[in-house]
């Protein structure tokens, strides 16, 4: 199941930003997420993540269909500076997906910083 933040509380119809975790080896999503944290991504169209690339892959391997030029992906990384435009989805009422390239986000990459501007919202 992702994790929920929301800055409204939950099952509102409030954007929420979902801490979504990625499998760390070759092993198939599907083996190890659970149906709905699937379904939670299928439904989104705003996405924090550290590649793109790899993202859209993961994404296509779950059955993803939104078209990726109708998508809204932003890029972070430990090497590029991290402000409170990457929550803006939220803002304007959009819930936003992020996604580490392996296991769960916060952990070992930049996504403390997007809660932590989640919070403050």
């Amino acid at each position: 199941m992702p994790i929920f933040l929301t800055y409204h509380g939950m099952n509102n119809n409030k954007p929420q930003l979902f801490l979504i975790p990625s499998p760390i080896s070759e092993t198939s999503p599907f083996e190890v997420l659970p149906k709905e944290t699937i379904d939670v991504i299928l439904g989104l169209k705003h996405f924090i993540v550290e590649k793109t690339r790899t993202t859209r892959r993961f994404l296509k391997s779950i059955g993803y269909t939104y078209d990726f030029n109708d998508v809204w992906f932003y890029e972070i990384s430990k090497h590029k500076e991290i402000d409170a435009d990457c929550i803006s989805p939220l803002k304007s009422g959009h819930s936003i997906g992020l996604l580490s390239e392996a296991g769960l986000p916060c952990i070992a990459d930049p996504g403390n910083l997007v809660v932590k501007f989640a919070h403050e919202l």
